[in-house]
């Protein structure tokens, strides 16, 4: 899979919204991608008018629904262009509906990370941007029950102690 390394991921990185409602003979909403994450914290950041966002900070992986292409460098300094079905980062914007819900587990006290996938659509709009955003979460959203290391106890057999995992090696 060939994946493009972001500073930070946002859902206009999944594919180019306004176009996408405004296509020859679409109605209704338009799959953009799916995004994925732990975060692990989060960041303010004001910019040069005065604007405040919420940063995520963690681990984050988006999948455009439809793979593109981008112009880059490579090594040498040559424009080339690169697939991209897949987008990772360790800061992430996400839309507004479900970024506020994200931002308040991840403060919640006693949470180290939280734990999140959605999927993103795009819908025609009256709205000056000309489209709005519609997020599916795929499982509950709820910083509280995040666990960093279920993945891994998941791949392994955690009833057995360390010791009985190093006898067991070298019986092998």
């Amino acid at each position: 899979m060939n994946t493009w390394d972001k500073a930070k991921l946002m859902a206009t990185d999944l594919g180019k919204p306004k176009a996408m409602v405004n296509a020859d003979g679409v109605e209704g909403a338009v799959a953009l991608g799916r995004v994925m994450g732990e975060i692990s914290g989060t960041k303010l950041k004001v910019d040069g008018q005065g604007r405040s966002s919420v940063e995520l900070i963690g681990r984050f992986k988006g999948i455009p629904a439809t793979p593109f292409t981008v112009k880059q460098k490579d090594d040498a300094g040559v424009d080339i262009e690169i697939l991209v079905e897949a987008i990772v980062s360790t800061r992430c914007l996400m839309p507004i509906t479900v970024h506020n819900i994200l931002v308040k587990e991840s403060e919640k006290d006693g949470v180290s990370i939280v734990q999140f996938a959605v999927d993103i659509d795009v819908k025609k709009a009256s709205n000056p941007a000309g489209y709005e955003y519609h997020v599916t979460p795929l499982f509950p959203i709820d910083g509280a029950e995040s666990d960093p290391f279920a993945g891994i106890a998941a791949r392994i057999d955690t009833a057995a102690k360390p010791a009985d995992a190093g006898a067991k090696a070298k019986a092998a």
